[in-house]
């Protein structure tokens, strides 16, 4: 299991490069996502990822993920000349506060001196989510936080008191997502905790390693991924460490419409 607090740890660019190539033989032109346990700012050597896939892939949908501390105007002017359409910043309140609203609005506004913009609100649910707006050439950004104690999913059950919940309704996470963490561990979806620990490989939540396969596409269609695709794609009771999942089953509903 990776330790985040002790080292930092990058993916194998190589193999990421590898990746992007493919998907640009096919002009991939959906989402690529950079998130995780990550403070994307706090490290320069991360935006050779973003821009490499930019060159590769002009029409792609890029987000990133960040607390803001280390996020400054510069960067934004990197983003935005990098193409990111949507930089989603989670205002957190410190490891031992509960949400506030007033503590969110105070960090908001330390934030909006941080990178000079004003921000306008965007979602406000009293006591429960804030989330406000604002940009910077072509990158949108929303500073906020929401109370998952509250308005949040006991995504694979982490959280206690979903022992009696069976789930039987269907799950699309693996139909609409390819999952690798940063050692090229390739995972059943974004839910399921994403390191390589007895657990996951004892329930099958890895599904391979991207440097095993001959191209992404042999990954995404690989035994392991299909078979979670197989298996969540019904209305019967689901295996661990789904069976016990609340997470976004109005996802199927929404994605028909």
């Amino acid at each position: 299991m990776f330790d985040r607090m002790r080292r930092n740890d990058f993916p194998d660019l190589n193999i990421y490069q590898k990746m992007i190539r493919e998907l640009a033989e096919i002009e991939y032109d959906g989402d690529i996502k950079f998130v995780r346990n990550n403070e994307f700012f706090m490290h320069k050597q991360n935006r050779a990822y973003v821009e490499y896939a930019r060159r590769h892939l002009p029409k792609v949908r890029m987000t990133l993920f960040s607390n803001g501390d280390y996020l400054e105007k510069a960067d934004l002017e990197w983003a935005s000349s990098a193409g990111v359409g949507l930089l989603i910043v989670t205002l957190h309140p410190g490891p031992t506060k509960e949400y506030d609203d007033v503590e969110v609005m105070r960090r908001a506004y330390l934030f909006r001196q941080q990178i000079g913009l004003p921000l306008q609100l965007r979602h406000f649910q009293r006591g429960a989510h804030l989330q406000f707006m604002t940009g910077f050439g072509n990158t949108t950004i929303l500073p906020g936080l929401t109370d998952l104690g509250k308005l949040g999913h006991n995504w694979t059950a982490l959280l206690p008191g979903a022992e009696s919940f069976v789930r039987c309704d269907p799950c699309t996470y693996p139909l609409r997502q390819f999952v690798v963490n940063f050692g090229g561990d390739i995972f059943m979806c974004c839910i399921a905790f994403k390191d390589r620990t007895p657990e996951n490989d004892k329930t099958g939540a890895i599904t391979g390693n991207l440097a095993s396969y001959d191209s992404v596409f042999q990954a995404y269609t690989s035994p392991g991924v299909v078979a979670w695709r197989q298996s969540l794609f019904n209305t019967e009771v689901k295996a661990a460490p789904c069976r016990t999942c609340i997470g976004h089953a109005d996802y199927v509903e929404a994605g028909s419409r």
